[in-house]
């Protein structure tokens, strides 16, 4: 309980502020897109992050977009501008489209690249990931939110907690079968606890998730004031072909959730359904989304037929144990 009461107070006392657009502003600024949208999107790195990235080569001479009948095909027979150099997370992205073009006359279709994007592994996202935060991190924008002062102190209640309920388990003098179900209900249940806890605790120290510095939280309500001048503009009806103008204007829309038109025929990485943008309260702002609660909602098919045989396995496991009480085979222990 401690734990998880711990973990909620380093969750408040770290959640980036919530920022709206004070004014408009037209230029652009120096960041790229992805970046860009790291500091406008709750500072952590969100697929409109790879698809900025992509209409940003596109705008800078690496690639080329043009329609197809009905839909667009990603050309990559440009070579970029003279002296033009790529980040470590823009040079993936280029990697990627190029190994999409392995092999053919150099382009791909939009259609091509979602599918490529369906099929992308977590280990590619983690390093496009990683590169964007220190890139963001090097400009003194961010700093990382999980750090082990606000993590240590779970990290230390858990491990107690589990070496508490070890000890518990492990000792005592054997009780009968009726003496025993109760305590035994009790202790699976904290063990689901604790695993739950190291489980969140896990999830926060691999976590990339970033706070703003004072220099980030200035520029990020830069970008939220273009994003403001953007919005009536008609960025979201753009077709990615636009992005061949070298004004970058579509890749910052893209990062900045607006270019939805772009970004549904170039969908490079598939789409976030937890974070979206909402103006419920009269300011643009990011918001996570919530589903109700349903065994195996949204999972992938081959994770919860894992799921279901660990959980069956687990069940003729208890049923086991249970006939052999019954039969009087067998005590729990405890």
């Amino acid at each position: 309980a401690v734990t998880l009461v711990l973990l909620m107070v380093a969750a408040s006392l770290t959640r980036p502020p919530r920022m709206v657009a004070s004014t408009t502003s037209a230029e652009l600024g120096a960041e790229s897109p992805a970046v860009a949208s790291l500091l406008t999107n709750g500072f952590i790195v969100t697929p409109p992050a790879a698809v900025a990235t992509l209409l940003d080569l596109v705008a800078r001479g690496w690639l080329r977009v043009e329609h197809a009948e009905h839909e667009v095909v990603l050309l990559t027979d440009r070579r970029g501008r003279h002296g033009d150099q790529l980040t470590p997370y823009e040079q993936q992205v280029l990697n990627h489209v190029h190994k999409l073009t392995a092999g053919t006359l150099t382009g791909v279709s939009g259609a091509g690249v979602e599918i490529a994007g369906l099929r992308l592994s977590r280990r590619w996202w983690r390093r496009f990931t990683k590169a964007v935060v220190s890139d963001s991190r090097r400009q003194h924008l961010s700093k990382r939110r999980w750090t082990w002062w606000a993590i240590g102190p779970p990290v230390v209640t858990c491990a107690l907690a589990a070496r508490s309920w070890w000890i518990s388990v492990r000792s005592g003098e054997p009780d009968a079968v009726a003496d025993s179900l109760v305590p035994f209900a009790i202790a699976v249940a904290v063990a689901i606890l604790i695993l739950f806890a190291a489980w969140r605790l896990w999830r926060r120290i691999r976590s990339r998730a970033q706070r703003p510095t004072t220099a980030g939280l200035q520029r990020a309500e830069h970008w939220l004031s273009v994003r403001a001048w953007m919005e009536p503009r008609g960025f979201e009806g753009a077709s990615a072909a636009a992005a061949n103008n070298a004004s970058r204007a579509l890749a910052y829309s893209a990062a900045l959730g607006l270019a939805e038109r772009a970004a549904d025929e170039l969908p490079i990485v598939p789409e976030d359904d937890r974070l979206a943008w909402s103006n419920a309260t009269g300011e643009w702002h990011v918001v996570r989304v919530r589903y109700p609660f349903r065994p195996g909602y949204g999972r992938h098919p081959a994770l919860m037929l894992l799921i279901g045989l660990v959980v069956g396995a687990g069940l003729v496991a208890l049923q086991r144990l249970l006939l052999e009480i019954a039969r009087g085979e067998s005590t729990l222990g405890i």
